[in-house]
């Protein structure tokens, strides 16, 4: 080959080549670069929490599970639950006392395969066994037995029961009484559902107000009380100094008095609580602790009441002692079955509103309202499991046999609407279950004042009391007794005991 590429290539050749690669190096690094796009990394996706499988409204809709005369399933609940085998929740009191909740628990074990597994307490303990499991953390109880008045907003408010919303959309909550509902708002969350509820009704003995006088049964705490006064005024002279007009409770274990400050001022249409907080320095309160305390002042009332707790007025009431009581509708199988003294004189009626200037809707009664709530510390698994259970236990057949066999009411209103729904109780199921448990084997039987219990369910009310409602309630019992044994003026009493509130809270 001729010409240079056929040259040898000297030592110099060599140097300046190289110096010239060198240089087109540098210039291409010193040149700007195109960025190269790395791999997108895979978007990170969520995983549910177990409740979260649960789709409530299939197979069908939430309100037709609920309504349906045997509780329909969700779908996922199986996925959502996977590897639960048992639930342990608190009870109030021993389950011999609860056939309703024994089966209520043999049901849902028959559906799901899940145990259930009932801690016993005594009723006086299950709120502080409660705490120590939730402030200790302790996930092996995985709900419990909650007083809606005075605990539940503690627990709420404290970060220790799981958030239920998902149980409770609209259209959930318009088939209960509003009232209830409302209670079981916190913080415009839900954190429970119901485990037992007895509304109120006005009982009266219908020979002792025409003997007395009164022309027409009450429908009003105005007409009520001057119908008390004429049959205190009659039964004393026809009957001795022991029998009353009307009869109460008002001793402070229970909050019993709370029960009835709470029903008199909700019949004027006002609250106890105004958004969230303490309201009593109010006409409506005020006029409802007056009429309390003027009930014992003026012997219309025994001041016995203020000792009183919830079997005792209904026992009172029951050996013929009084004219008027507004006790637990419950009791008006009890009446007739318990106490012969009362027996075929006694009837019922809705509870009161306050005069005749107030709507009917003010009828209201207080209730008797006891919750489950689950522990925030159970694992997800059980979190899911417990949240079942509480869907089961608002249905129509669990609130079946908390009607017709153990004799409370309903939580659904819509089971004193079925005119067959005795006959829709499994009554050998319940005859199998008191045998186990110790209970007396139950009776058929059809609902008691069916017409007085519905429109009772429908308006009842109670409100979950902020924390430290025990406190509160407290004060208040001890000057309540002070305006009636110590001579105090009633409205100097319920200001002394406000202002010593308004210092707690």
């Amino acid at each position: 080959m001729s010409g240079r590429l056929g040259r040898r290539l000297s030592r110099r050749d060599f140097l300046r080549a190289s110096a010239a690669v060198t240089g087109m190096s540098l210039v291409a690094a010193c040149a700007p670069v195109t960025p190269v796009a790395a791999p997108a990394a895979p978007a990170e996706v969520e995983e549910k929490k177990a409740w979260e499988l649960i789709d409530w409204n299939k197979p069908v809709p939430m309100t037709e599970r609920l309504l349906a005369d045997e509780y329909i399933l969700p779908e996922g609940w199986d996925k959502a639950t996977e590897g639960v085998k048992e639930l342990v929740f608190f009870n109030s009191g021993a389950l011999k006392d609860d056939i309703a909740t024994a089966i209520g628990m043999r049901l849902f074990e028959q559906k799901t395969g899940i145990k259930m597994k009932a801690l016993e307490v005594g009723g006086a303990y299950t709120f502080p066994k409660f705490l120590s499991v939730v402030t200790s953390k302790d996930p092996s109880v995985h709900f419990g037995f909650i007083r809606a008045e005075v605990e539940y907003a503690h627990v709420a408010s404290a970060g220790w029961a799981h958030q239920i919303d998902a149980l409770w959309p609209p259209e959930v909550q318009a088939l209960y009484s509003p009232g209830l509902v409302d209670a079981l708002r916190w913080d415009n969350h839900f954190y429970g559902s119901v485990n037992i509820v007895q509304y109120y009704a006005l009982f009266y003995r219908p020979s002792w107000l025409e003997a007395a006088g009164v022309e027409k049964v009450p429908e009003t705490w105005e007409e009520v009380y001057e119908a008390a006064r004429k049959a205190r005024e009659w039964a004393k002279e026809n009957l001795g100094e022991d029998y009353y007009g009307i009869v109460f409770g008002a001793s402070k274990s229970g909050h019993i008095h709370i029960a009835y400050l709470s029903a008199l001022t909700y019949s004027q249409g006002q609250t106890l609580l105004k958004d969230g907080r303490w309201n009593l320095d109010t006409p409506e309160f005020r006029n409802a602790w007056n009429y309390l305390v003027n009930l014992m002042k003026e012997d219309i009332a025994d001041v016995a009441c203020l000792g009183y707790g919830w079997k005792d007025y209904h026992t009172v009431f029951g050996v013929g002692k009084a004219a008027i009581a507004m006790a637990y509708s419950v009791y008006a199988v009890k009446f007739d079955e318990d106490f012969p003294e009362l027996k075929g004189d006694w009837a019922a009626v809705p509870p009161p509103k306050w005069d005749a200037a107030q709507p009917d809707s003010n009828r209201i009664g207080y209730i008797n309202f006891d919750v489950y709530m689950i522990n925030n510390f159970a694992d997800e698994q059980h979190k899911a499991a417990a949240m079942l259970f509480l869907d089961f236990y608002r249905s129509k057949e669990a609130c079946m046999y908390e009607l017709l066999v153990e004799g409370n009411d309903s939580f659904l209103p819509a089971v004193y609407e079925d005119p067959d729904i005795v006959d829709k109780v499994n009554w050998e199921l319940a005859k199998e279950v008191a045998k186990e448990i110790g209970a007396v084997e139950p009776v058929k039987r059809d609902i008691t004042i069916p017409d007085v219990r519905a429109a009772s369910a429908k308006t009842a009310r109670i409100e979950a009391l902020p924390p430290g409602a025990a406190y509160v309630s407290d004060i208040l019992s001890e000057y309540l007794g002070k305006a009636v044994l110590e001579g105090i003026d009633s409205n100097a009493a319920l200001d002394e005991a406000l202002e010593k509130i308004q210092q707690y809270i």
